[in-house]
């Protein structure tokens, strides 16, 4: 669920930030979004458009309705501690502890070869 979260937090700041790209959003704008305040209230609610490629699978749904308060807050810390680790491994790889604060998405190497998260988007019937 961290990954999920994470995922709703990126999706926050991007409509936040008017950032019409997810490559060219800032990390720091993240996890900006995963502080407990603004977290707790925004990113547990967001809900991505319908008319976009992907949606939550009604369980993630069904989870961050439901989740009780101490599992939601170890969801949102997996999920910081992911941001803060991406920004601190792209920081040392560079050498130059200064670009913490500009690290966007797009600058850091893909994961998987389903980047696009495709591979957690719902099968649709029709």
């Amino acid at each position: 669920m961290s990954i999920v979260v994470l995922a709703l937090a990126g999706h926050a700041a991007a409509q936040r930030t008017n950032t019409l790209s997810h490559s060219t959003l800032k990390l720091k704008e993240i996890a900006t979004m995963l502080l407990p305040p603004v977290a707790d209230v925004v990113v547990r609610r967001v809900r991505p458009r319908a008319g976009l490629d992907y949606l939550l699978r009604v369980t993630d749904l069904h989870r961050l309705e439901h989740a009780p308060p101490d599992a939601w807050a170890r969801w949102r810390q997996a999920a910081c501690d992911l941001v803060t680790a991406a920004v601190e491994q792209y920081s040392q790889d560079r050498n130059d502890p200064e670009v913490a604060d500009h690290v966007t998405l797009g600058q850091l190497p893909h994961q998987t070869e389903d980047h696009d998260l495709s591979w957690y988007a719902p099968q649709r019937c029709w």
